[in-house]
């Protein structure tokens, strides 16, 4: 199950990664220490957030929007680009956020597609291989209790679940 899950993820990301262009997103280079943070160039990247768990809770009096909490998130996003720059390398979390609405054409304005893949769903293993896409808004941090919050809607009008739903494992991919 974990080489099938390996392997849509692989297929999702590449696919992600030409969704659009985003202009002056900060960006640590993998040959740079985190503390520093370049201003890049006109660059579609691909970010990569991970959480031991999570849940995806439907918005009251909002229908089709829901709230996506990634607890205990690792402390940097990765991200990474295609050909022909091939950048790759991690962000803090607290200077992504920052990053979310930097630039003409940032993704506070043009939010990201995204999908949300989970090893667990309610505590069942996620043998259908259910993988959640997502259009991603308004991101939250609560560093003292390492949680990150998004705002999530299906790119399609089907809704993702009625009730709050427990996550395991959780990747977040989305694509600039």
């Amino acid at each position: 199950m974990l080489n099938k899950l390996f392997y849509s993820l692989v297929a999702i990301v590449i696919g992600l990664s030409c969704i659009t262009t985003y202009a002056n997103i900060p960006t640590v280079p993998a040959t740079q220490t985190a503390t520093t943070t370049p201003t890049g160039n006109n660059t579609s990247l691909v970010f990569v957030q991970t959480a031991t768990s999570g849940s995806i809770e439907p918005i009251k009096n909002h229908p089709g929007y829901y709230y996506l909490l990634l607890i205990n998130t690792n402390p940097y996003v990765a991200y990474f680009t295609q050909r022909p720059l091939r950048t790759r390398g991690l962000i803090p979390v607290n200077q992504f956020m920052k990053a979310w609405q930097l630039g003409s054409n940032n993704l506070k304005i043009n939010n990201p597609n995204g999908i949300i893949i989970a090893a667990k769903i309610n505590g069942e293993d996620n043998t259908e291989e259910t993988n959640l896409l997502v259009t991603i808004s308004n991101p939250a941090y609560l560093l003292s209790r390492n949680i990150m919050r998004y705002v999530v809607k299906p790119l399609y009008s089907q809704p993702l679940f009625s009730s709050t739903v427990s996550l395991r494992g959780v990747t977040l991919v989305f694509g600039s």
